[in-house]
């Protein structure tokens, strides 16, 4: 995926590429097995730079409500969950769309009568709905004030819905989450990532990781357990709450090896259920979506201890404080700004200035174009401007954001090529890459968004031999697919080719 003429021949030794180049590299290794690939695709190991593995990873313990068609549909999901986790605290329902025909209110929950606080944790991981338990267990009422950066919904009366929004839903998050994390979140850990060996993915940017979390991906490291490599980016229990100089307390920036490292700390700029935009819809002037609180502080914070940065930036207000705050800090490595989803002309001059790299999301291609088909469209903000980042000289690294959308990185490259929403809509093809352009993003491009450049990313003597063979064109209209994954020289997917 780097520039240049590609190998024809690589040798691998151990956990390492041993060396690069033509066919005379197999008559210096005439005892080597060999694998053919028989004309398909060789590639570096594919790199999910924004990938949110350790929460997916306790998605199977809750009421999966992904298909959920009809509020019953919703009910016996919880019902089930319920009965097959009676001793934790809250039952807990993921991936709620309530756009669609699954909406439902506090007082359908109330009226399940489960004996305890319910929580439905919305797609984006932005907002929620609790029932009255879950109010009350989170000292939520009629006086209880708007946090800042975040929303409590309201009826007429003044009364909570039970809707929590951005930093309003962090704690409910937190309290829902902790018994599940209790008991063998490791192992689960574990199982999340070895499935995401099918996708070609060996490697992983785990995009917040509270401190428990990074305590069970270590553990595994520990255990030389880890089905790939996991680079934790430390946050706050309390997700979308920005961390200060003390979360990093006792850590090493960078401390691991390359089976588990710390990562750059995680912050906010922005809604995620709403981007943080100011533009115009038909001529009018619009501004919606909330700014993270204690960015710019907490960036300094953790910048003067060394550590890197990386910052989830919506909208483009969310970048003018991103951007904002980095100026403001000593940094000692170029920042992270993840998603740069909805950006005004210009901002993607101001990025490069910035040295920051550009987290994306090509699968998001498919999210706005459903907007758009609905008329939700800016005259003066590019949805997704991956051109524009690119022409402008920002570096991008691919992601999924998993699992807000599923991890298929063959598949979601296609929609940063082809620009075509599953329903058929075009969303500003001028904002097209090709595919190759994509796979360097999901290769090298994550790699140096990680700072791994050095150890993973490319096809180079001394790098780990994490592999993917493809089956198939480099065609967006019908991706290849994964034949084999090799991670540190083992094969862990698919059928053994013969030499």
């Amino acid at each position: 995926m780097e520039p240049g003429s590609p190998p024809e021949v690589v040798v691998v030794d151990g956990d390492r590429i041993q060396a690069v180049g033509d066919h005379s590299l197999l008559d210096a290794h005439p005892g080597a097995a060999r694998v053919d690939l028989r004309g398909r695709y060789l590639i570096p190991g594919l790199i999910d730079a924004h990938h949110h593995l350790s929460v997916a990873a306790l998605q199977p313990r809750w009421a999966d409500l992904t298909h959920a068609a009809s509020p019953e549909d919703v009910f016996t999901a919880l019902r089930d969950q319920a009965a097959r986790e009676p001793s934790a605290a809250w039952i807990r329902g993921f991936n709620w769309r309530p756009t669609g025909g699954a909406k439902v209110t506090r007082q359908d929950l109330d009226d399940l009568r489960l004996g305890r606080p319910i929580i439905l944790a919305h797609w984006t991981m932005h907002q929620c709905l609790v029932d009255s338990a879950g109010l009350e267990a989170l000292r939520i009422d009629a006086a209880t004030a708007d946090p800042p950066g975040g929303h409590i919904l309201r009826d007429g009366l003044g009364a909570a819905t039970g809707r929590l929004i951005e930093i309003a839903w962090s704690a409910a998050h937190a309290a829902s989450v902790a018994d599940y994390t209790r008991d063998g979140w490791p192992d689960r850990i574990a199982a999340s990532a070895r499935a995401l060996l099918a996708e070609g993915i060996t490697a992983i940017h785990d995009a917040a990781a509270s401190p428990g979390a990074i305590a069970a991906s270590r553990h595994l490291d520990t255990r030389g357990a880890l089905p790939i490599s996991v680079l934790a980016m430390p946050h706050s229990t309390a997700m979308l709450v920005n961390p200060d100089g003390g979360l990093v307390d006792g850590l090493t920036p960078g401390d691991g090896d390359a089976w588990f490292r710390l990562g750059p700390v995680k912050f906010f700029a922005d809604s995620g259920s709403q981007p943080a935009v100011r533009g115009h819809r038909d001529g009018k002037p619009i501004e919606m979506g909330t700014l993270s609180p204690g960015l710019a502080e907490g960036v300094r914070a953790v910048a003067a201890r060394g550590w890197p940065v990386a910052i989830h930036t919506n909208g483009s207000l969310g970048v003018e404080a991103a951007l904002a705050a980095l100026r403001g800090a000593d940094l000692s490595a170029a920042p992270r700004l993840e998603h740069c989803v909805v950006l005004a002309p210009g901002q993607e001059r101001a990025i490069a200035a910035a040295g920051a790299r550009a987290v994306v999301q090509p699968s998001f291609v498919d999210m706005f174009a459903g907007a758009a088909a609905g008329g939700f469209v800016f005259d003066d903000l590019d949805f997704a401007p991956f051109r524009s980042l690119a022409d402008a000289g920002v570096p991008l690294a691919a992601s999924s954001d998993a699992p807000c959308t599923d991890a298929r990185p063959l598949t979601d490259c296609a929609f940063g090529v082809t620009r075509r929403g599953l329903n058929g809509y075009d969303l500003d093809a001028a904002q097209s890459l090709d595919y190759e352009t994509w796979l360097h993003a999901a290769t090298i491009g994550a790699a140096r968004a990680g700072g791994q450049e050095d150890e993973r990313g490319s096809l180079a003597a001394g790098k780990r031999a994490d592999l993917v063979i493809l089956s198939g064109e480099l065609d967006a209209d019908a991706p290849p697919t994964v034949a084999e994954t090799w991670v540190a020289g083992e094969r862990v997917f698919g059928a053994a080719t013969a030499s």
